[in-house]
């Protein structure tokens, strides 16, 4: 009796470590859909990140406008600091064709769950950019100001 308690405090555990941390499917990306009218409101030149509501997140990514960095992974470290893994995305590139070299900037927005991120406070996002095998050793860190 006292081994299948253990093994239901361990599945807590575990699933309750698990919940703080969003992943994508493969080949799918976490970043959710923003109306024109609210992108259009939404001023992240200067800050690079910033809420745009108590569950979305607002970034700038830089990278191909073919192949735009994806969020596909994203990790709360603690109620003022988010982790996000990147990819370079394929959502706008034809099969078989290759990304071109001109960068730029995008803005993409992600859910978050309110009651882990304290969205009236300042919040630190560290972007990793994930190319094939190889990642950024340093993240590229942004402030979101709070609500």
């Amino acid at each position: 009796m006292k081994t299948l308690a253990l093994f239901g405090l361990l599945g807590s555990f575990v699933l309750a470590a698990a919940g703080c941390a969003g992943v994508a499917r493969e080949g799918q990306s976490l970043a959710v859909p923003v109306s024109p009218q609210v992108w259009h409101r939404v001023d992240l030149y200067g800050v690079g990140a910033r809420f745009i509501s108590p569950s979305r997140l607002a970034f700038l990514t830089s990278g191909s406008p073919s192949c735009p960095p994806a969020p596909y992974k994203l990790v709360v470290e603690n109620a003022h600091s988010v982790r996000i893994d990147l990819t370079t995305g394929s959502r706008r590139r034809p099969a078989g064709s290759t990304c071109s070299l001109a960068r730029v900037l995008s803005p993409v927005a992600v859910a978050i769950d309110p009651t882990q991120i304290d969205v009236h406070h300042r919040l630190r996002v560290s972007l990793y950019y994930f190319t094939g095998d190889a990642a950024l050793v340093r993240p590229v860190v942004l402030t979101a100001p709070p609500l």
